[in-house]
């Protein structure tokens, strides 16, 4: 019996953080770390308004942390808690895999499904 393989599945990364090794998918959390970044302009941009509608020239200490989120999602993917610092590590190193991969794909020659 033969063997063929059309798919290489390159979408997952095994990432290292203390004594935690852990094969993650970079689709999802790239997704994931967009969907905080789109969470923290919404809470900016709510709190410019609130403070424009009150009047007040400084705004108030924001309470939502981006690095904060990252580490949450850090954790949620089964890590242990990490610094601020390893967090936009793990982002910075997510963001530039998915720029390789989306490389790879444009480069790659496309393949019909269609029945010709």
């Amino acid at each position: 019996m033969a063997t063929l393989n059309l798919i290489d599945d390159d979408g997952f990364i095994t990432v290292v953080m203390g004594d935690a090794e852990i094969r993650v998918d970079v689709y999802d959390v790239h997704n994931r770390l967009i969907d905080i970044s789109r969470l923290a302009e919404k809470h900016e941009e709510r709190q410019a308004e609130e403070a424009n509608a009150a009047g007040d020239i400084l705004r108030p200490a924001s309470s939502f942390s981006v690095n904060e989120e990252i580490v949450k999602l850090i954790v949620s993917l089964g890590f242990p808690r990490v610094s601020h610092r390893a967090a936009v590590k793990f982002a910075e190193a997510i963001f530039a895999h998915m720029a390789e991969l989306r490389k790879k794909d444009e480069s790659a020659p496309s393949v019909s499904t269609s029945a010709d």
